[in-house]
């Protein structure tokens, strides 16, 4: 396989891991099957109409696409204010 190949290539050591569901936080629910689905979809027809590099991914309910060079430039807010959300939330 793919692994294989680049070993033998490159010469070095390899080992494969498949993450299984619940080692991701568990089965995938409908909705994660649905949103996969969907995702799918939308990155074919993407490739039959020649898009350029995208990212796809989900807003408001809608499958949407962003260049993928605005995708991997947004800045994340900062961890602190993620964790301070998440306490917010579970009280």
């Amino acid at each position: 396989a793919l692994a294989e190949k680049i070993s033998a290539t490159l010469e070095v050591d390899y080992r494969v891991a498949t993450l299984g569901h619940l080692q991701r936080g568990g089965s995938p629910t409908a909705r994660d099957r649905l949103l996969a689905a969907r995702l799918g979809d939308a990155a074919v027809r993407g490739l039959v109409r020649g898009d350029p590099a995208v990212a796809l991914g989900e807003q408001r309910g809608e499958v949407v696409q962003v260049p993928i060079e605005q995708a991997v430039g947004k800045d994340l807010p900062p961890v602190d204010e993620l964790l301070s959300l998440m306490d917010r939330l579970a009280r």
